[in-house]
């Protein structure tokens, strides 16, 4: 579901209960809990998507996940014409 379907479901939700709330707290925390509901449902969807290809796919043909580490940059510059800049170096 996009971003866009579910906050015009979010708004219908509450439109339709706004007789019941009493103030724009209770309406955040409506559509926040509303927010969460709709990422946990995704991601259940997401790992049943997954179970179901595991099973499906027997290990020696799946690919290896390779996934980008999110820490240290690797030191190496994109392009070989590209030098380090030279902070903190006297002129």
């Amino acid at each position: 579901m996009t971003a866009n379907v579910s906050d015009k479901l979010i708004e219908a939700f509450l439109t339709t209960t706004a007789e019941t709330l009493h103030g724009r707290r209770e309406q955040y925390l409506l559509r926040e809990t509303m927010y969460s509901l709709l990422r946990l449902a995704r991601s259940e969807q997401l790992m049943d998507i997954r179970n179901s290809v595991n099973r499906l796919i027997p290990a020696s043909l799946r690919t290896t996940s390779s996934r980008r580490s999110r820490g240290k940059r690797s030191s190496s510059p994109a392009c070989i014409s590209q030098h380090p800049l030279a902070f903190g170096k006297q002129d």
